[in-house]
């Protein structure tokens, strides 16, 4: 049982108090039998819309086994695309927590079937205004975001899945506008939500990013209420990290402008159903 004291202190979202509540949870699932999980909550949408910050609320509840993008479901250490259905299935049923969180941004676009195969699932589409993301892709990765997609999201036989997808982007992409193809990109990833109607879905729940830093437990507490017959309880408070970097003017052109406003809008609207 490892812990980076160091690097839990720097980290703002952590605190000393945050410390030893994931000591004591490692502590309880080690000697004390929870699981296997009886509920699957599947985390959805587009990178950098805050769907990190979500996890890591999640990681704070003791009765939570939690997996991000890269974890023991992935194929591989440094894959997001996630192990053959039957493969995660014995995975989950040796996890020892009362329900389990599974942040797969990856499989975005094949949310229905997993939520179809795994019983008791809910699906969480996480979405943020595309001039914040894409000033925190750019800040983040500058013009690589690409290149590492290209790595991590594809098969170990290097199947870049999306690349198809995403070829109307790759076609015109140009270095010195970067806004222009994360803005394009945004806009790929938040439609498959509505292009597969998941809205029409009892069990997905729409969580904003601005609402979910103003009030988190409120936003996991609707999470909750979606049939899992479970409390969501944090005894402590969940802190928004700082961010001081310096801030991108964001200029889309103006059909792209207009077509983002439309999909965070109706996302928007399904965030308050």
């Amino acid at each position: 049982m490892k812990f980076n004291f160091k690097q839990i202190l720097e980290n703002k979202l952590y605190s000393t108090h945050d410390y030893f509540f994931y000591l004591i949870k490692k502590l309880r699932v080690r000697f004390f039998k929870i699981g296997p999980p009886k509920k699957i909550i599947w985390i959805f949408g587009c990178q950098r819309s805050g769907t990190t910050f979500l996890q890591k609320i999640f990681e704070k509840d003791l009765n939570s086994k939690v997996h991000g993008e890269f974890s023991i479901l992935t194929i591989g250490e440094n894959k997001t695309m996630l192990k053959d259905k039957l493969e995660i299935k014995k995975i989950i049923e040796n996890q020892n927590g009362k329900y389990i969180v599974i942040r797969s941004l990856f499989e975005s676009d094949n949310a229905i079937e997993l939520l179809d195969i795994f019983s008791n699932s809910i699906g969480v589409w996480v979405f943020r205004k595309s001039e914040e993301v894409v000033n925190s892709m750019i800040e983040k990765w500058n013009s690589k975001f690409f290149d590492i997609s290209k790595k991590v999201e594809s098969d170990l036989n290097g199947d870049w899945r999306i690349k198809k997808d995403l070829k109307f982007i790759l076609d015109k992409f140009d270095e010195n506008n970067l806004a222009e193809s994360y803005g394009k990109y945004w806009a790929l990833r938040n439609s498959i939500a509505i292009d597969k109607k998941y809205f029409d879905d009892d069990r997905f729940v729409f969580i904003d990013y601005e609402s979910l830093s103003k009030k988190p437990k409120n936003e996991v507490s609707r999470i909750f209420k979606k049939d899992f017959n479970l409390q969501f309880k944090a005894n402590f408070k969940i802190r928004i990290k700082d961010n001081r970097s310096k801030k991108n003017d964001i200029v889309f052109s103006e059909e792209l402008s207009n077509n983002n406003k439309k999909i965070y809008n109706f996302l928007k609207i399904k965030s308050n159903c």
